[in-house]
């Protein structure tokens, strides 16, 4: 199995492939301060170079640890067979789960959600047998997780919450993953099983383990090959660093919005104390400090340049810099390069990506940046 490929879906990843095409062979160390998924880490690692990945998206970091760690299969497998065991002697006599706390789809000072439509909270996208059944087995996780490795346990909320939108009311009928990237209840909805999603997803988790043993990672910014839960503006950037990174679209997909499903889970679990015994921190979701365009955070266009103009001048004493954009607005994109052209000469390319069209102006082009510091 190429190690490459995705475990699970998320918005917006940009092809391996192409991202290969920008990295140079003197690159010592590729930094992704908006690491999302982790494809521009996992390009690095196939360029045999070491890399950096910081995000500020909980959820985003756990896809990218499990893609980039792995987890021991052995280990693995035993957990889930206990796991398995366990919530089938128990199916049918579970526990009546109160809702998820705090999980109301709002941002910290109370506002709605942006892209909320017509549920209040996460609790709400469930069946009761399904949410029963998906709260069981987060317990049984709960259970096992400081009895294995972090990387085993990191693999197993992983797990849990990859099955979560297919056990959810917005799984529409006949589709794929997360197609329309909001909160809402379709009319003609289908849930599926958990104990079938969990048991299907724990196989296929189960082969990549066991053809990608994983590479060894830190959770220190003064350390290679590092994966970081830090924000793009306080990382520091030596000459050393290539930065690579594909910031989040302006307004399209709401990443911290969207990643709330999944945390509204995990934080009513284990899993946010075991980060923080690695991280040495409070784990918490940072919507404020997220780079988009949202006019319920008082986030307009304006603001996004001009952050993304702060965030340039903090790269110019890295080697190179190379900028990923999937903006299809002419006016927006002609901001974006007045901006860069303030600090940086510019290589232009078009390029097109094998994925699904996102969000209401989605397009398959994006544009990359290939940026040469005015000042060195």
């Amino acid at each position: 199995m190429d190690y490459s490929q995705p475990l699970v879906r998320y918005w917006g990843r940009k092809p391996i492939s192409v991202i290969l095409k920008y990295i140079k062979e003197e690159d010592e160390i590729i930094v992704d301060p908006f690491g999302g998924a982790g494809s521009i880490i996992l390009a690095a690692l196939l360029a045999n170079k070491k890399f950096i990945y910081s995000d500020i998206n909980i959820y985003a970091w756990l896809v990218t640890h499990v893609q980039v760690a792995s987890a021991d299969p052995e280990e693995y497998s035993n957990a889930i067979n206990l796991i398995i065991d366990e919530l089938e002697r128990r199916k049918e006599n579970l526990p009546n789960y109160s809702p998820l706390k705090n999980d109301y789809l709002r941002y910290t000072n109370g506002t709605p959600f942006y892209k909320k439509r017509n549920i209040e909270r996460v609790t709400q996208l469930f069946s009761k047998r399904n949410y029963n059944l998906l709260r069981y087995i987060l317990e049984l996780i709960d259970r096992i997780s400081d009895r294995v490795s972090f990387r085993t346990a990191m693999a197993l909320y992983l797990t849990h919450a990859a099955i979560l939108f297919d056990a959810s009311k917005m799984k529409r009928k006949n589709s794929g993953s997360w197609g329309v990237p909001c909160y809402w209840i379709p009319k003609n909805h289908l849930e599926e099983s958990p104990i079938k999603l969990f048991k299907r997803r724990s196989k296929s988790f189960l082969r990549y383990f066991k053809s990608f043993r994983g590479v060894s990672v830190n959770y220190v910014e003064n350390m290679s090959n590092s994966l970081l839960l830090k924000s793009a503006f306080s990382l520091k950037y030596v000459p050393e660093y290539t930065v690579i990174t594909d910031p989040p679209h302006t307004d399209e997909v709401q990443y911290l919005e969207l990643s709330y499903f999944y945390w509204a889970w995990l934080r009513n679990s284990n899993f946010p104390k075991l980060l923080e015994r690695k991280m040495g921190k409070k784990i918490r979701m940072h919507f404020k400090a997220e780079l988009t365009v949202n006019p319920k955070q008082g986030k307009n266009i304006k603001t996004y340049l001009l952050r993304l103009k702060r965030l340039l001048s903090k790269f110019k004493k890295a080697r190179r810099v190379v900028l990923i954009m999937h903006e299809e607005r002419v006016n927006i994109l002609k901001e974006l390069e007045k901006t860069l052209a303030r600090y940086y000469y510019i290589q232009k390319f078009e390029e097109k990506s094998r994925q699904r069209k996102i969000g209401p102006r989605g397009s398959d082009v994006f544009n990359v940046y290939v940026l040469k510091s005015k000042s060195r």
